[in-house]
């Protein structure tokens, strides 16, 4: 049995889908690309740092 605060209408579901869909980008446009990119490489280092720390 369902939690009645985890019960979610179809249409409210489909209202919440195409309303993320909508939004802008996370950078919107407001960011340099070089920061974005700078930013997207600092990441990807950063995760495959965790990841070998991790024992991975």
């Amino acid at each position: 049995m369902q939690h009645p605060a985890f019960t979610v209408e179809r249409s409210d579901e489909r209202t919440a889908l195409l309303s993320l869909q909508q939004q802008a980008h996370i950078y919107g446009g407001t960011v340099p690309a070089a920061t974005v990119a700078e930013r997207r490489r600092r990441n990807k280092a950063a995760r495959k740092s965790r990841r070998i720390n991790r024992g991975h």
